[in-house]
């Protein structure tokens, strides 16, 4: 899991491979780069691995099979990696599906209307395993998923943990939390590791927006006369 706010830092050469795990890694990686780690015995001995590219893209490839959240410190660095756990399937669920999976495959959702505004209904699994169904409006416009903040907590979000990301509303600027959701379902299909935007409560007006950081994997149909939204894996 993993967002994209957070800017680049420069690319670095990759921890030696000579440690003999990724946790070796990872602190090797947090002592050239003065940031702290939470959660670092959840990974177990994991083999180390050859990485490259920049400190956030080494993070990623390195706990790829993990949960994690970034804490950036306002200036476009790290100031603390916080590991949450080994990624879990879903029990009874369908596999993650992304684009390129099954070309034939689609997905047909009905929508509900709210004067021009088309809303379907969602699944959202937290990182501490709720499954919370929410009725989010579609939003092509949006740039991310975006929930309220208290919404995020019952997901087990930690609002204080999360960097700060000055978004445009509807009702105007407001301060938003970036972070990743493990999973959102639409129908039978899940959507994993998908970026999300939490505002507070009065900013977002009670709505769940279904914007392109979910949307933009798949190539999109929204009937208006049908009321049907079709989610195609890209080719």
């Amino acid at each position: 899991m993993f967002w994209s706010l957070l800017l680049a830092l420069g690319a670095l050469d990759s921890p030696a491979i000579a440690t003999q795990d990724i946790s070796q890694q990872l602190q090797q990686l947090s002592r050239d780069n003065n940031f702290t780690i939470v959660g670092i015995h959840k990974l177990g001995a994991t083999p180390a691995r050859q990485v490259s590219g920049t400190v956030k893209e080494q993070i990623k490839l390195l706990l790829e099979n993990y949960n994690h959240i970034l804490v950036g410190d306002g200036s476009g660095g790290i100031e603390r990696l916080i590991i949450l756990g080994a990624k879990q399937p879903l029990p009874d669920q369908p596999t993650t599906q992304e684009p390129g999976d099954d070309a034939e495959q689609e997905t047909v959702l009905n929508t509900t209307r709210e004067n021009f505004h088309h809303l379907v209904d969602a699944v959202l699994v937290g990182v501490n395993g709720s499954e919370t169904p929410t009725r989010m409006t579609v939003d092509t416009g949006a740039s991310f998923v975006v929930l309220s903040e208290s919404l995020g907590q019952r997901l087990g979000f930690k609002m204080e943990e999360l960097e700060t990301q000055e978004v445009k509303t509807a009702n105007g600027p407001a301060s938003a939390r970036i972070s990743e959701l493990p999973t959102l379902r639409l129908g039978n299909l899940a959507v994993g590791d998908v970026e999300v935007a939490f505002i507070p409560e009065e900013q977002l007006g009670g709505s769940a927006l279904l914007g392109m950081s979910a949307l933009g994997r798949f190539q999109i149909t929204l009937d208006d006369k049908q009321n049907r939204l079709t989610l195609r894996p890209k080719n």
